[in-house]
């Protein structure tokens, strides 16, 4: 089978298991099986890399490019801060509690997992099945949105950054200063957006359940 065909085909499957992990999985709240489903996914992408060939360098898991990388990605998430902590303002939203800290080291890992995923699996397969790095880039902020359904303003703001992140690993893989940025713009969300917009931040069930 080309290789082509084979990253497609990955592609899609991995796309429908979170989907399912999102939907059926963690709406559940059953810490073992949200362990479990979260594993399965990892390793599924982290043997993908393993069966593409891809060293750790590669995929982004480095240090002597992080600078770089964070000077870069910084520039961006400085002016996303200053434009949440304005919205925060503006609809009288923001507010911050000792649980920042706990939330944003919380969020460090979860951001991590999240551009370990999307970076090294659907842009890096995406990039094999396209070549180019716009085109790659697009189609995996989409995907990027399209796991953050039906959340309608998460899945604005996803595609945008997540286009930013994309564009931004393909032309230098970092994913710690990718993870930085993902982490301080999530947990500082969570404290500066009304839930009437952002909804908490949750998608799948737990949107329209409202949990």
């Amino acid at each position: 089978m080309n290789k082509k065909w084979i990253s497609l085909f990955e592609i899609i499957i991995l796309f429908l298991i979170i989907l399912g992990y999102i939907w059926i999985i963690f709406p559940l709240e059953n810490p073992i099986l949200t362990a479990l489903g979260l594993f399965f996914i990892l390793g599924l992408v982290s043997f993908s890399s393993f069966f593409h060939r891809k060293s750790l360098k590669s995929i982004g898991l480095r240090l002597d490019n992080f600078l770089v990388s964070l000077k870069k990605v910084g520039i961006f998430t400085l002016a996303c801060i200053l434009l949440l902590l304005i919205s925060g303002i503006a609809w009288g939203s923001l507010g911050f509690s000792w649980e920042f800290g706990l939330v944003f080291l919380w969020y460090l890992v979860w951001a991590f997992l999240q551009q370990y995923t999307f970076q090294t699996f659907f842009n890096l397969r995406f990039s094999e099945v396209f070549g180019k790095r716009f085109t790659s880039a697009f189609a995996t902020a989409l995907v990027f949105s399209g796991v953050h359904f039906p959340n309608p303003f998460l899945m604005l703001v996803t595609f945008g950054l997540g286009f930013f992140w994309f564009w931004s690993y393909l032309e230098n893989p970092n994913l710690f200063a990718l993870t930085l940025s993902h982490a301080l713009l999530g947990s500082l969300a969570r404290y500066s957006l009304p839930y009437a917009v952002a909804a908490n931040l949750r998608v799948g069930t737990l949107y329209w359940l409202g949990r």
